[in-house]
């Protein structure tokens, strides 16, 4: 009878028969689970809280389900198409995102192709100019901050350039909200790359500065968002009335909820509870039970990711672990920022719940970047248990 013996999969001891192969990690199984639940929660609460708006605009109740459900599935075939291309290829396409982001965020700053970041054209909403540059900003630093003998100041000022058009455009066309997102992964990945802790902080406390000047400089642009959802405001007329409705819905969810259907806020008190709102819409009907899960998910989506970093640094790849760390903090920042503006704790409009907003165009981006990662994870997880 083969010997038995316990090897460790860094997520948990797993004892296996010695059959003569490496299953490698289970970081990759333990991500896809996790994202397929936060998926098709999504999905499910999507149509909860969208049937009702749909049936009223004269559209089929499952308007918004279905056409983010057919944004989903797109995302998956671009995900699993991108997942063929040589990690050396993954590593160089920012060279693609780059002038993509750039241009989409030229476009946004043009008012009658924009609302909100937003590229619209013939009243049809296309896709968030800054989910695309800060989905490019890991690749880009990633591969522009690169060293193998040590970081240069030609890098440094190069990628240093690139970062401060991206993240100066995006705050004008996206907000302080996308802006301070972009500057906590270039504050991450700065460190990745090695640089001491000054630096990463620094850079973050630089981008703060940065954007406080710029705010004051141009506040009917910068600063009514946040005036509109700050408490107290001096001017009354400021107040975001749906985020008032938003709060109350939430306060109503109570700890267990209202039951999946069951929410009334939803019927015409909250304008946007397939998109904005659909956070409190959420916690309206499930509760703070459910947003307790959502929380849990996110932690461990974040506890993968670091990880997975962690096991790419041990390789040498830091190239990799920039790109893996971009991409989970394109999951976790977005969720965090729109339940924090749902719950009034955050003051930054303007970006959707992750797998949950109706954004056919953003669902697909975030469910192909999901499938990126996973590949990375799965990756990694294989070369870290090699043996030297």
């Amino acid at each position: 009878m083969p010997k038995s013996e316990e090897r460790s999969y860094d997520d948990y001891p797993f004892v296996t028969e010695s059959m003569g192969r490496d299953e490698g990690s289970l970081s990759p199984f333990t991500y896809l689970c996790t994202i397929l639940i936060i998926a098709l929660l999504g999905l499910t609460v999507l149509y909860s809280s969208s049937y009702a708006k749909a049936s009223s605009c004269g559209l089929p109740h499952y308007w918004y389900f279905f056409r983010n459900l057919i944004a989903a599935a797109v995302g998956l075939g671009a995900g699993l198409i991108l997942n063929l291309l040589p990690m050396k290829a993954m590593r160089r396409i920012w060279i693609v995102l780059l002038p993509l982001s750039v241009l989409l965020l030229v476009l946004s700053l043009v008012p009658s192709l924009s609302d909100g970041g937003v590229i619209v054209i013939a009243s049809h909403r296309l896709v968030s100019a800054p989910m695309v540059a800060f989905l490019s900003f890991p690749f880009l630093l990633g591969s522009l901050l690169e060293h193998r003998e040590g970081i240069g100041i030609r890098s440094v000022l190069s990628s240093s350039a690139v970062s401060a058009v991206l993240m100066i455009l995006t705050l004008f066309s996206g907000g302080l909200g996308w802006y301070l997102m972009m500057a906590l992964t270039l504050a991450v990945i700065l460190r990745i790359k090695g640089m001491g802790v000054l630096i990463p902080l620094g850079s973050l406390v630089a981008s703060i500065a940065i954007a406080i000047a710029l705010s004051f400089l141009f506040p009917s642009i910068l600063l009514s968002p946040v005036a509109s959802s700050s408490y107290p405001v001096a001017d009354g007329s400021l107040y975001d009335q749906e985020l008032y409705a938003s709060l109350g819905a939430i306060r109503d969810g109570g700890i267990t909820g209202t039951g999946l259907g069951g929410g009334l806020y939803k019927l015409g008190v909250l304008e946007n509870p397939e998109s904005s709102f659909i956070f409190a819409s959420f916690v309206e009907e499930l509760g703070y039970l459910g947003a307790i899960l959502i929380a849990f998910l996110l932690i461990l989506i974040a506890i993968l990711g670091a990880r997975t970093v962690s096991r790419a640094l041990a390789k040498g790849d830091d190239t990799v672990a920039s790109v893996v760390a971009g991409l989970t903090l394109f999951i976790v920042l977005r969720f965090a920022f729109s339940m924090g503006y749902a719950s009034g704790l955050l003051p930054f409009p303007g970006i959707m719940l992750p797998f949950f907003s109706y954004d056919p165009a953003g669902e697909a981006i975030t469910v192909a970047s999901s499938a990126v990662l996973y590949r990375m994870i799965h990756v990694i997880g294989r070369k870290h248990n090699e043996k030297a």
